[in-house]
């Protein structure tokens, strides 16, 4: 024997001569009745005397994670979305328990009805009172702008609601240069459901002949990023374009374009000093079908008296990157303004600009012979130097008392030379000490200083 009484939410059941009596929560009975959606979750409802609906939402385990009061009869849609979305769900409140044919019509206002579809979506009962169906953008020419949504109940109109699609903001730069190595796109707006974005990449050059697939990074709920790596293009110039897909629970998937525009390079340091040796200068975006690619490179001192001709023959280091070595001394170890051009196959391609300095190198005018020795200190040496040789000698008798030294390294760029006058016989008079580096292709420079010992 089983008694309900709902007011005052109590069971009364009479099983094999014994009386139970519970005390029951009124939202655990809406449970027992409850519906899964993938969307939204597990759903049940009440329909009120005032026709007003109670909607009820579970979590996977049962329990109740909200409930609202929903006035009937409604048709309930996103105010707005995003095109990354793939699509969104339209819910008719309030729909007769009789009904049978539930149908939501959606067209985009672009271009009238021409997206409108018939026969109609047909909806899916999802509660007693509760209808829905998933409008996919692609269905919809992946349109942004105002959406009509639609449901007609058994042949007669039910209600209508309107949804703006916006196209979600993607940050990419207009404009990259291949020197950067990379560029990023940041894609807003992505639904926290969506766990994968894919991207495509490739360049306009040969079509797609560089095609790259990539999952990108979540930042955080609603933001992903990719970096895309010039190298993986053949450091090619012109159109980079990315298109961008994600997949909704529903299968749905759309995707959106987005391109910007890199730029050929020539790279070279704006600044160097002549105990560096040389400088590389790196031209970015040149065709794989290059062959003769040369570096012509003169000084503003006297002309381009020391152009020499043949150019420069640069070197592949990868595709669409080579590169040459600019040695001091084969520009007479000059310092001042030093022009960088390329030239592929003949033609120009483009050119930078380098000033080369002296280091700075202190050492006292004058020095006394009663102090022992002095120091040389030199600055400006490149970390990837790890010898510097100093000869010194006295102007007296020429370079009878020639003297090598390695020097100390006092930190990454700033070296040290202890001269003592013991080693130079004591003489007084001009103490002259040049100071040598070699890089890692093998050329060498010097620069000389003096001091007066009294």
């Amino acid at each position: 024997m089983l008694y309900y009484f709902r007011n005052n939410l109590k069971i009364i059941c009479c099983i094999t001569g014994f009386l139970l009596l519970l005390f029951v929560n009124p939202d655990v009975l809406q449970a027992a009745s409850y519906n899964y959606d993938s969307q939204s979750g597990r759903l049940s409802s009440v329909v009120n005397d005032d026709g007003s609906i109670i909607i009820f939402h579970y979590d996977n385990n049962g329990n109740l994670v909200s409930k609202k009061s929903i006035k009937s009869p409604m048709v309930q849609a996103p105010t707005e979305a995003n095109l990354l979305d793939n699509s969104y769900e339209v819910y008719a409140y309030g729909v007769s328990k009789g009904a049978i044919n539930v149908t939501f019509p959606t067209w985009t206002e672009h271009n009238g009805n021409d997206d409108l579809a018939y026969p109609w979506v047909a909806g899916q009962k999802v509660a007693d009172g509760i209808w829905k169906a998933v409008v996919p953008f692609n269905k919809h020419f992946n349109e942004t702008g105002l959406y009509y949504n639609d449901v007609w109940v058994d042949g007669t109109y039910f209600g209508g609601s309107q949804t703006v699609v916006r196209r979600n903001t993607v940050r990419i730069p207009e404009k990259v240069s291949l020197k950067d190595g990379s560029y990023d796109i940041i894609v807003e707006g992505i639904p926290e459901n969506i766990n994968k974005l894919t991207f495509y990449t490739w360049t306009e050059a040969n079509g797609q002949d560089d095609l790259r697939q990539s999952g990108g990074q979540k930042l955080d709920s609603n933001t992903w990023k990719i970096t895309i790596p010039f190298n993986e293009h053949n450091n090619e110039t012109g159109v980079y374009i990315t298109h961008i897909y994600t997949i909704d629970s529903y299968g749905n998937s759309t995707g959106i374009g987005v391109s910007t525009m890199a730029a050929s390079f020539v790279q070279a340091p704006t600044e160097a000093n002549l105990l560096d040796n040389s400088y590389e200068v790196y031209a970015y975006g040149i065709s794989k079908e290059a062959i003769n690619v040369t570096f012509p490179t003169w000084t503003e001192h006297n002309g381009n008296d020391d152009l020499a001709y043949p150019w420069v023959a640069g070197q592949k280091v990868a595709d669409g990157i080579w590169k040459a070595v600019v040695p001091f001394n084969k520009h007479f170890n000059e310092t001042g303004l030093y022009y960088n051009d390329v030239w592929v196959d003949g033609t120009y391609f483009g050119g930078s600009q380098t000033v080369v300095r002296r280091n700075t190198v202190r050492i006292p005018e004058k020095v006394s012979l009663k102090d022992g020795s002095y120091d040389i200190i030199v600055e400006g040496i490149p970390e990837n130097i790890n010898k510097l040789t100093f000869y010194t000698w006295t102007e007296a008798n020429g370079q009878d008392d020639l003297r090598q030294s390695g020097g100390q390294k006092l930190d990454s760029n700033t070296w040290k030379i202890t001269i003592p006058f013991n080693e130079h016989n004591n003489e007084a008079g001009v103490y002259t000490t040049h100071i040598y580096t070699i890089d890692s292709f093998g050329n060498s420079t010097g620069i000389g200083v003096q001091t007066t010992a009294y």
